[in-house]
């Protein structure tokens, strides 16, 4: 999926993928990689995401998992 670089990383984000499940094609995984703490914390505050949380509960299914941790650099 192309993103707009210049705009995500404006607002700290690194990477941003949607992931289909291999064995099954109706669930999705999104996969979101920000700077530090402090730009994920802004994302969560942003509208657009408050109202994409709000559509997606009538869809999502299941457990909903957050895995929390830091980047290591090469």
């Amino acid at each position: 999926m192309p993103q707009k670089s210049s705009e995500l990383r404006a607002q700290g984000t690194l990477r941003f993928e949607v992931i289909r499940d291999q064995h099954n094609r109706n669930r999705f995984y999104l996969d979101e990689v920000y700077v530090d703490e402090a730009a994920f914390l802004q994302h969560c505050k942003n509208e657009t995401i408050a109202r994409f949380n709000e559509l997606i509960d009538d869809y999502a299914l299941g457990s909903v998992f957050l895995f929390k941790g830091y980047r290591i650099e090469g």
